[in-house]
């Protein structure tokens, strides 16, 4: 990857982490904990869906079959595209009239969205160590993070905002659409990120050998 290729990459990445800032605002466990109780989920099933984030940590290994197919930024977009779908069917559930159906969905839909945010974030590393170099990634890096949790902090205030001043469902269900929205049009920013293919010929490797590599660089002192 030449210069040029490198800082369009940059800009490309960069725009979707302040695009993505929109659907992780919305999004929080806390907007979707809120959502339930508005949809009569019991207690157990409400802390079901809070652990859903740390339990689908393993399936980020399921991200190796994304990468190594459609490579860094496009197995991300694809595995962040099945997450959005999966939670944009939570808009249905209060016009679900069995309980017991609803609880269901509910929880289906957030465990899907759940893991499907392993799937894909297993790529935000690898992405951000090919688009940049020795001397400017963490200029860069700082740069993504302080415009993403600007971006996150006013979005935030908008789903306080929101929630006080209209004490309904469809609120909820409306930033979930619009989450859903922004993050398409992210994936889509996400999806044009250039990159050299490396990230999937390495994907492609043998994941015990990649492992053997690693403790052998670590016993060298390499890592």
């Amino acid at each position: 990857m030449d210069h040029a290729e490198r800082l369009s990459a940059q800009k490309r990445f960069r725009l979707f982490w302040v695009l993505n800032a929109v659907p992780v605002a919305f999004l929080l466990d806390d907007i979707l904990v809120l959502y339930g109780i508005r949809n009569g989920l019991p207690e157990p099933a409400l802390a079901a869906v809070v652990s859903f984030v740390p339990l689908t940590m393993p399936f980020m290994l399921l991200g190796r079959i994304f990468t190594a197919r459609w490579g860094l930024s496009g197995g991300w977009a694809r595995a962040y595209l099945i997450r959005y779908t999966a939670v944009l069917v939570l808009v249905t559930v209060p016009w679900i009239t069995s309980q017991p159906l609803r609880v269901a969905l509910f929880i289906l839909g957030a465990f899907v969205f759940a893991m499907f945010r392993a799937v894909g974030v297993i790529n935000m590393h690898p992405l951000n160590g090919e688009i940049t170099t020795d001397d400017d990634r963490g200029r860069y890096l700082h740069t993504n993070f302080a415009l993403f949790n600007g971006t996150y902090v006013i979005a935030v205030i908008l789903t306080i905002l929101g929630t006080r001043r209209f004490d309904s469902t469809w609120i909820y269900q409306g930033m979930i659409v619009l989450a859903v929205i922004v993050g398409f049009i992210s994936l889509v920013v996400l999806r044009g990120v250039p990159e050299s293919g490396e990230g999937r010929r390495a994907a492609r490797e043998p994941f015990f050998r990649l492992l053997r590599e690693v403790r052998r660089e670590i016993r060298l002192g390499i890592l």
